[in-house]
């Protein structure tokens, strides 16, 4: 999708406006941007991000860019959560189901976002290269994003629209595994009596939460917790996409409908999730958490399954 990161040096900043000036003076030479930089316009002014200020990750169908305007700390970020495979072609960035959510999203300072699949919002993200063997991803954007909430989490009379125009991503690297698994983090749980160490940990913070996600390479087994990005030590109901604190269970990664969550589409049986670590400024979670996992879509079988005994240590 990961949302927010720390400010880099004097250094690093003149050397991002040596680039931008070079961009600037050589533009009327050619049509082509250069590798690894995200342009657009915000409400009609220039947004420029190159480098490793801009990141792009695919795993399980989920696809995230994201680009941080290194000299305002701005970000523009886009993530497409599919059922399918992601490939060439053109996203509908106002998708928003238990299935499948396409977004765009403008973050001024980490706080409360502006994003497109909110009432008001549009925009489409079209992919011209998704290379997969040369980790590479190019493409294009526009959207409208709205926000109902201001920087200070007070509600707002009227939305906010932030309107985004004239984006363009070449040659970016795609990883694909979201920056590669921490090899410190750890994730366990107990599904249906057998216990499980689950190989494949990650951690990344997007658009106001921290999501860890863990996988089986052999058991093809995924156990996602999503927590919000503000959140302090204590215990919690983990619920469905509906909550603010979610967890899901899929017993079979290679089919991306088989979903189960706490109580299911109705989440009426909440879990529990308990933080004991919450190190914000380290970007460090420690926890235990079980639940029931019923499943969210009628396409899949109608059974439970127990997770228990549910503890992680996870960077992110």
């Amino acid at each position: 999708m990961k949302k927010l990161q720390q400010i880099f040096s004097v250094i690093i900043i003149i050397t991002g406006l040596i680039f931008i000036t070079t961009f600037s003076s050589c533009s009327d030479d050619s049509n082509e941007l250069p590798d690894g930089v995200l342009k657009a316009k915000v409400d009609g002014v220039s947004f420029i991000s190159i480098g490793d200020e801009v990141q792009a990750t695919y795993i399980e169908n989920y696809f995230n860019i994201t680009a941080k305007e290194t000299t305002t700390g701005k970000q523009i970020i886009m993530t497409l959560h599919a059922t399918s495979d992601i490939s060439t072609g053109t996203y509908d960035l106002t998708v928003l189901s238990f299935d499948e959510a396409y977004a765009g999203a403008f973050n001024i300072n980490e706080n409360n976002a502006f994003v497109s699949n909110a009432a008001g919002g549009s925009g489409e993200l079209t992919l011209s290269k998704f290379d997969l063997e040369n980790h590479l991803v190019s493409g294009t954007f526009h959207f409208i994003a709205v926000r109902a909430v201001d920087d200070n989490n007070n509600a707002l009379d009227e939305p906010e629209i932030a309107e985004v125009t004239e984006g363009e991503f070449n040659n970016v690297i795609l990883s694909t595994e979201l920056g590669g698994p921490n090899n410190s983090n750890t994730l366990s749980a107990t599904v249906d009596g057998t216990d499980f160490d689950f190989d494949v940990v990650n951690g990344f913070e997007n658009l106001g939460v921290i999501t860890i996600t863990a996988n089986i390479s052999d058991a093809s087994k995924n156990i996602s917790l999503v927590i919000p990005n503000d959140t302090t030590t204590g215990t919690f109901e983990l619920g469905n996409a509906l909550a603010s604190y979610k967890g899901t269970y899929n017993p079979d990664i290679s089919n991306n409908q088989a979903i189960y969550a706490p109580g299911g589409l109705v989440g009426n049986n909440p879990g529990e999730l308990n933080l004991t670590v919450v190190d914000l400024t380290n970007k460090h979670l420690e926890g235990t958490f079980s639940f029931t996992a019923e499943r969210i879509s009628e396409d899949v079988p109608d059974v439970t399954y127990e997770i228990t005994n549910g503890s992680f240590s996870v960077d992110y």
